[in-house]
């Protein structure tokens, strides 16, 4: 995601190779920056910050974990909380 329009107004996403590090807005005032540790956990955040963050999982306020598409993904521990949906057979091999 690049920007979004809500309100009137724009706020825009700075990203990195992960997530969304720094949010401005039309006039290029900073919004909110935010960082985190290599498998997810909070390392800073200023400013009103987003409910998507690491990898722009969606975090839930209540438990803590990020929703990573078909499955929860638990930052503190670097772990998902269940198996992928869809099991892989071992015996396929892809060539690229």
């Amino acid at each position: 995601m690049l920007a979004m329009f809500s309100g009137g107004g724009t706020t825009y996403y700075h990203q990195d190779h992960l997530s969304v590090r720094l949010t401005t807005d039309a006039s290029g005032n900073v919004a909110s920056q935010e960082g985190h540790l290599p498998f997810g956990e909070q390392w800073y955040q200023s400013g009103s910050g987003d409910k998507f963050v690491f990898t722009s999982y969606d975090r839930d306020s209540e438990s803590g974990l990020d929703y990573a598409l078909a499955h929860y993904y638990n930052s503190s521990t670097g772990t998902f909380c269940s198996a992928d949906p869809l099991a892989g057979d071992p015996s396929v091999i892809l060539a690229f």
